[in-house]
């Protein structure tokens, strides 16, 4: 039996939705457009076979709508389509939260439909090596996460240690800790995997 392919786009850019919409339906694609991707409009996301995240949809909030989708629509599968997509914490950071496929934009039409056809097939197309670090990660402590959300306001070490009443020297080691649990090398992509995994909000939320 002949079974209907639909594929939701969510970009709020339409140059980019429309060029992607043309190419999907010259492959036999139902295709339906999400700007930015309101309340509204997420029945649509309901029967699709594949959601569509553009690169015109902010870091942090391709993140957050995708978790959100993985928690109440019907087994999503999701494809980023992002100039961050050759970042390997960034893959893993997707492969973590449930994303199907990471594109490095701009992408070909062929690789799109390609990986479209597999993700839908079922396949998660993540490298071993992102998948490790997905893994990987070690879970932080109620006090690591306490300094983190500081952190996730730009404090200094010794504003969080005035903030959560901790000498330095303790903020320092909880900081250290959290960037190998995280298994990065700086504080702000420390703050940037937090936020992709969903341990602490964005500042702007």
């Amino acid at each position: 039996m002949y079974r209907e392919k639909r594929v939701v786009i969510v970009d709020p850019c339409s140059f980019f939705t429309a060029g992607l919409t043309e190419c999907l339906r010259c492959e036999g694609y139902i295709v339906q457009h999400i700007g930015l991707a309101s309340d509204e409009q997420e029945h649509l996301l309901e029967n699709a076979n594949c959601i569509i995240v553009g690169p015109h949809v902010c870091l942090h909030r391709s993140f957050d709508l995708a978790r959100k989708w993985l928690k109440c629509v019907s087994k999503p599968r999701i494809i980023f389509v992002s100039p961050h997509a050759d970042d390997l914490i960034f893959q893993a950071d997707a492969a973590f939260i449930g994303i199907s496929a990471c594109l490095k934009h701009p992408v070909t039409a062929a690789e799109l439909i390609e990986t479209l056809a597999q993700v839908i097939r079922g396949l998660n197309l993540f490298s071993p090596d992102a998948m490790q670090l997905a893994l990987e990660t070690e879970p932080l402590t109620r006090r690591e996460l306490d300094v983190l959300m500081e952190m996730n306001k730009g404090l200094s070490n010794d504003e969080i240690a005035k903030c959560l009443n901790m000498c330095k020297h303790t903020v320092r080691t909880h900081a250290q800790h959290i960037l190998q649990k995280l298994r990065v090398h700086s504080r702000r992509d420390a703050v940037y995997r937090a936020r992709h995994r969903g341990l602490i909000p964005h500042p702007m939320q």
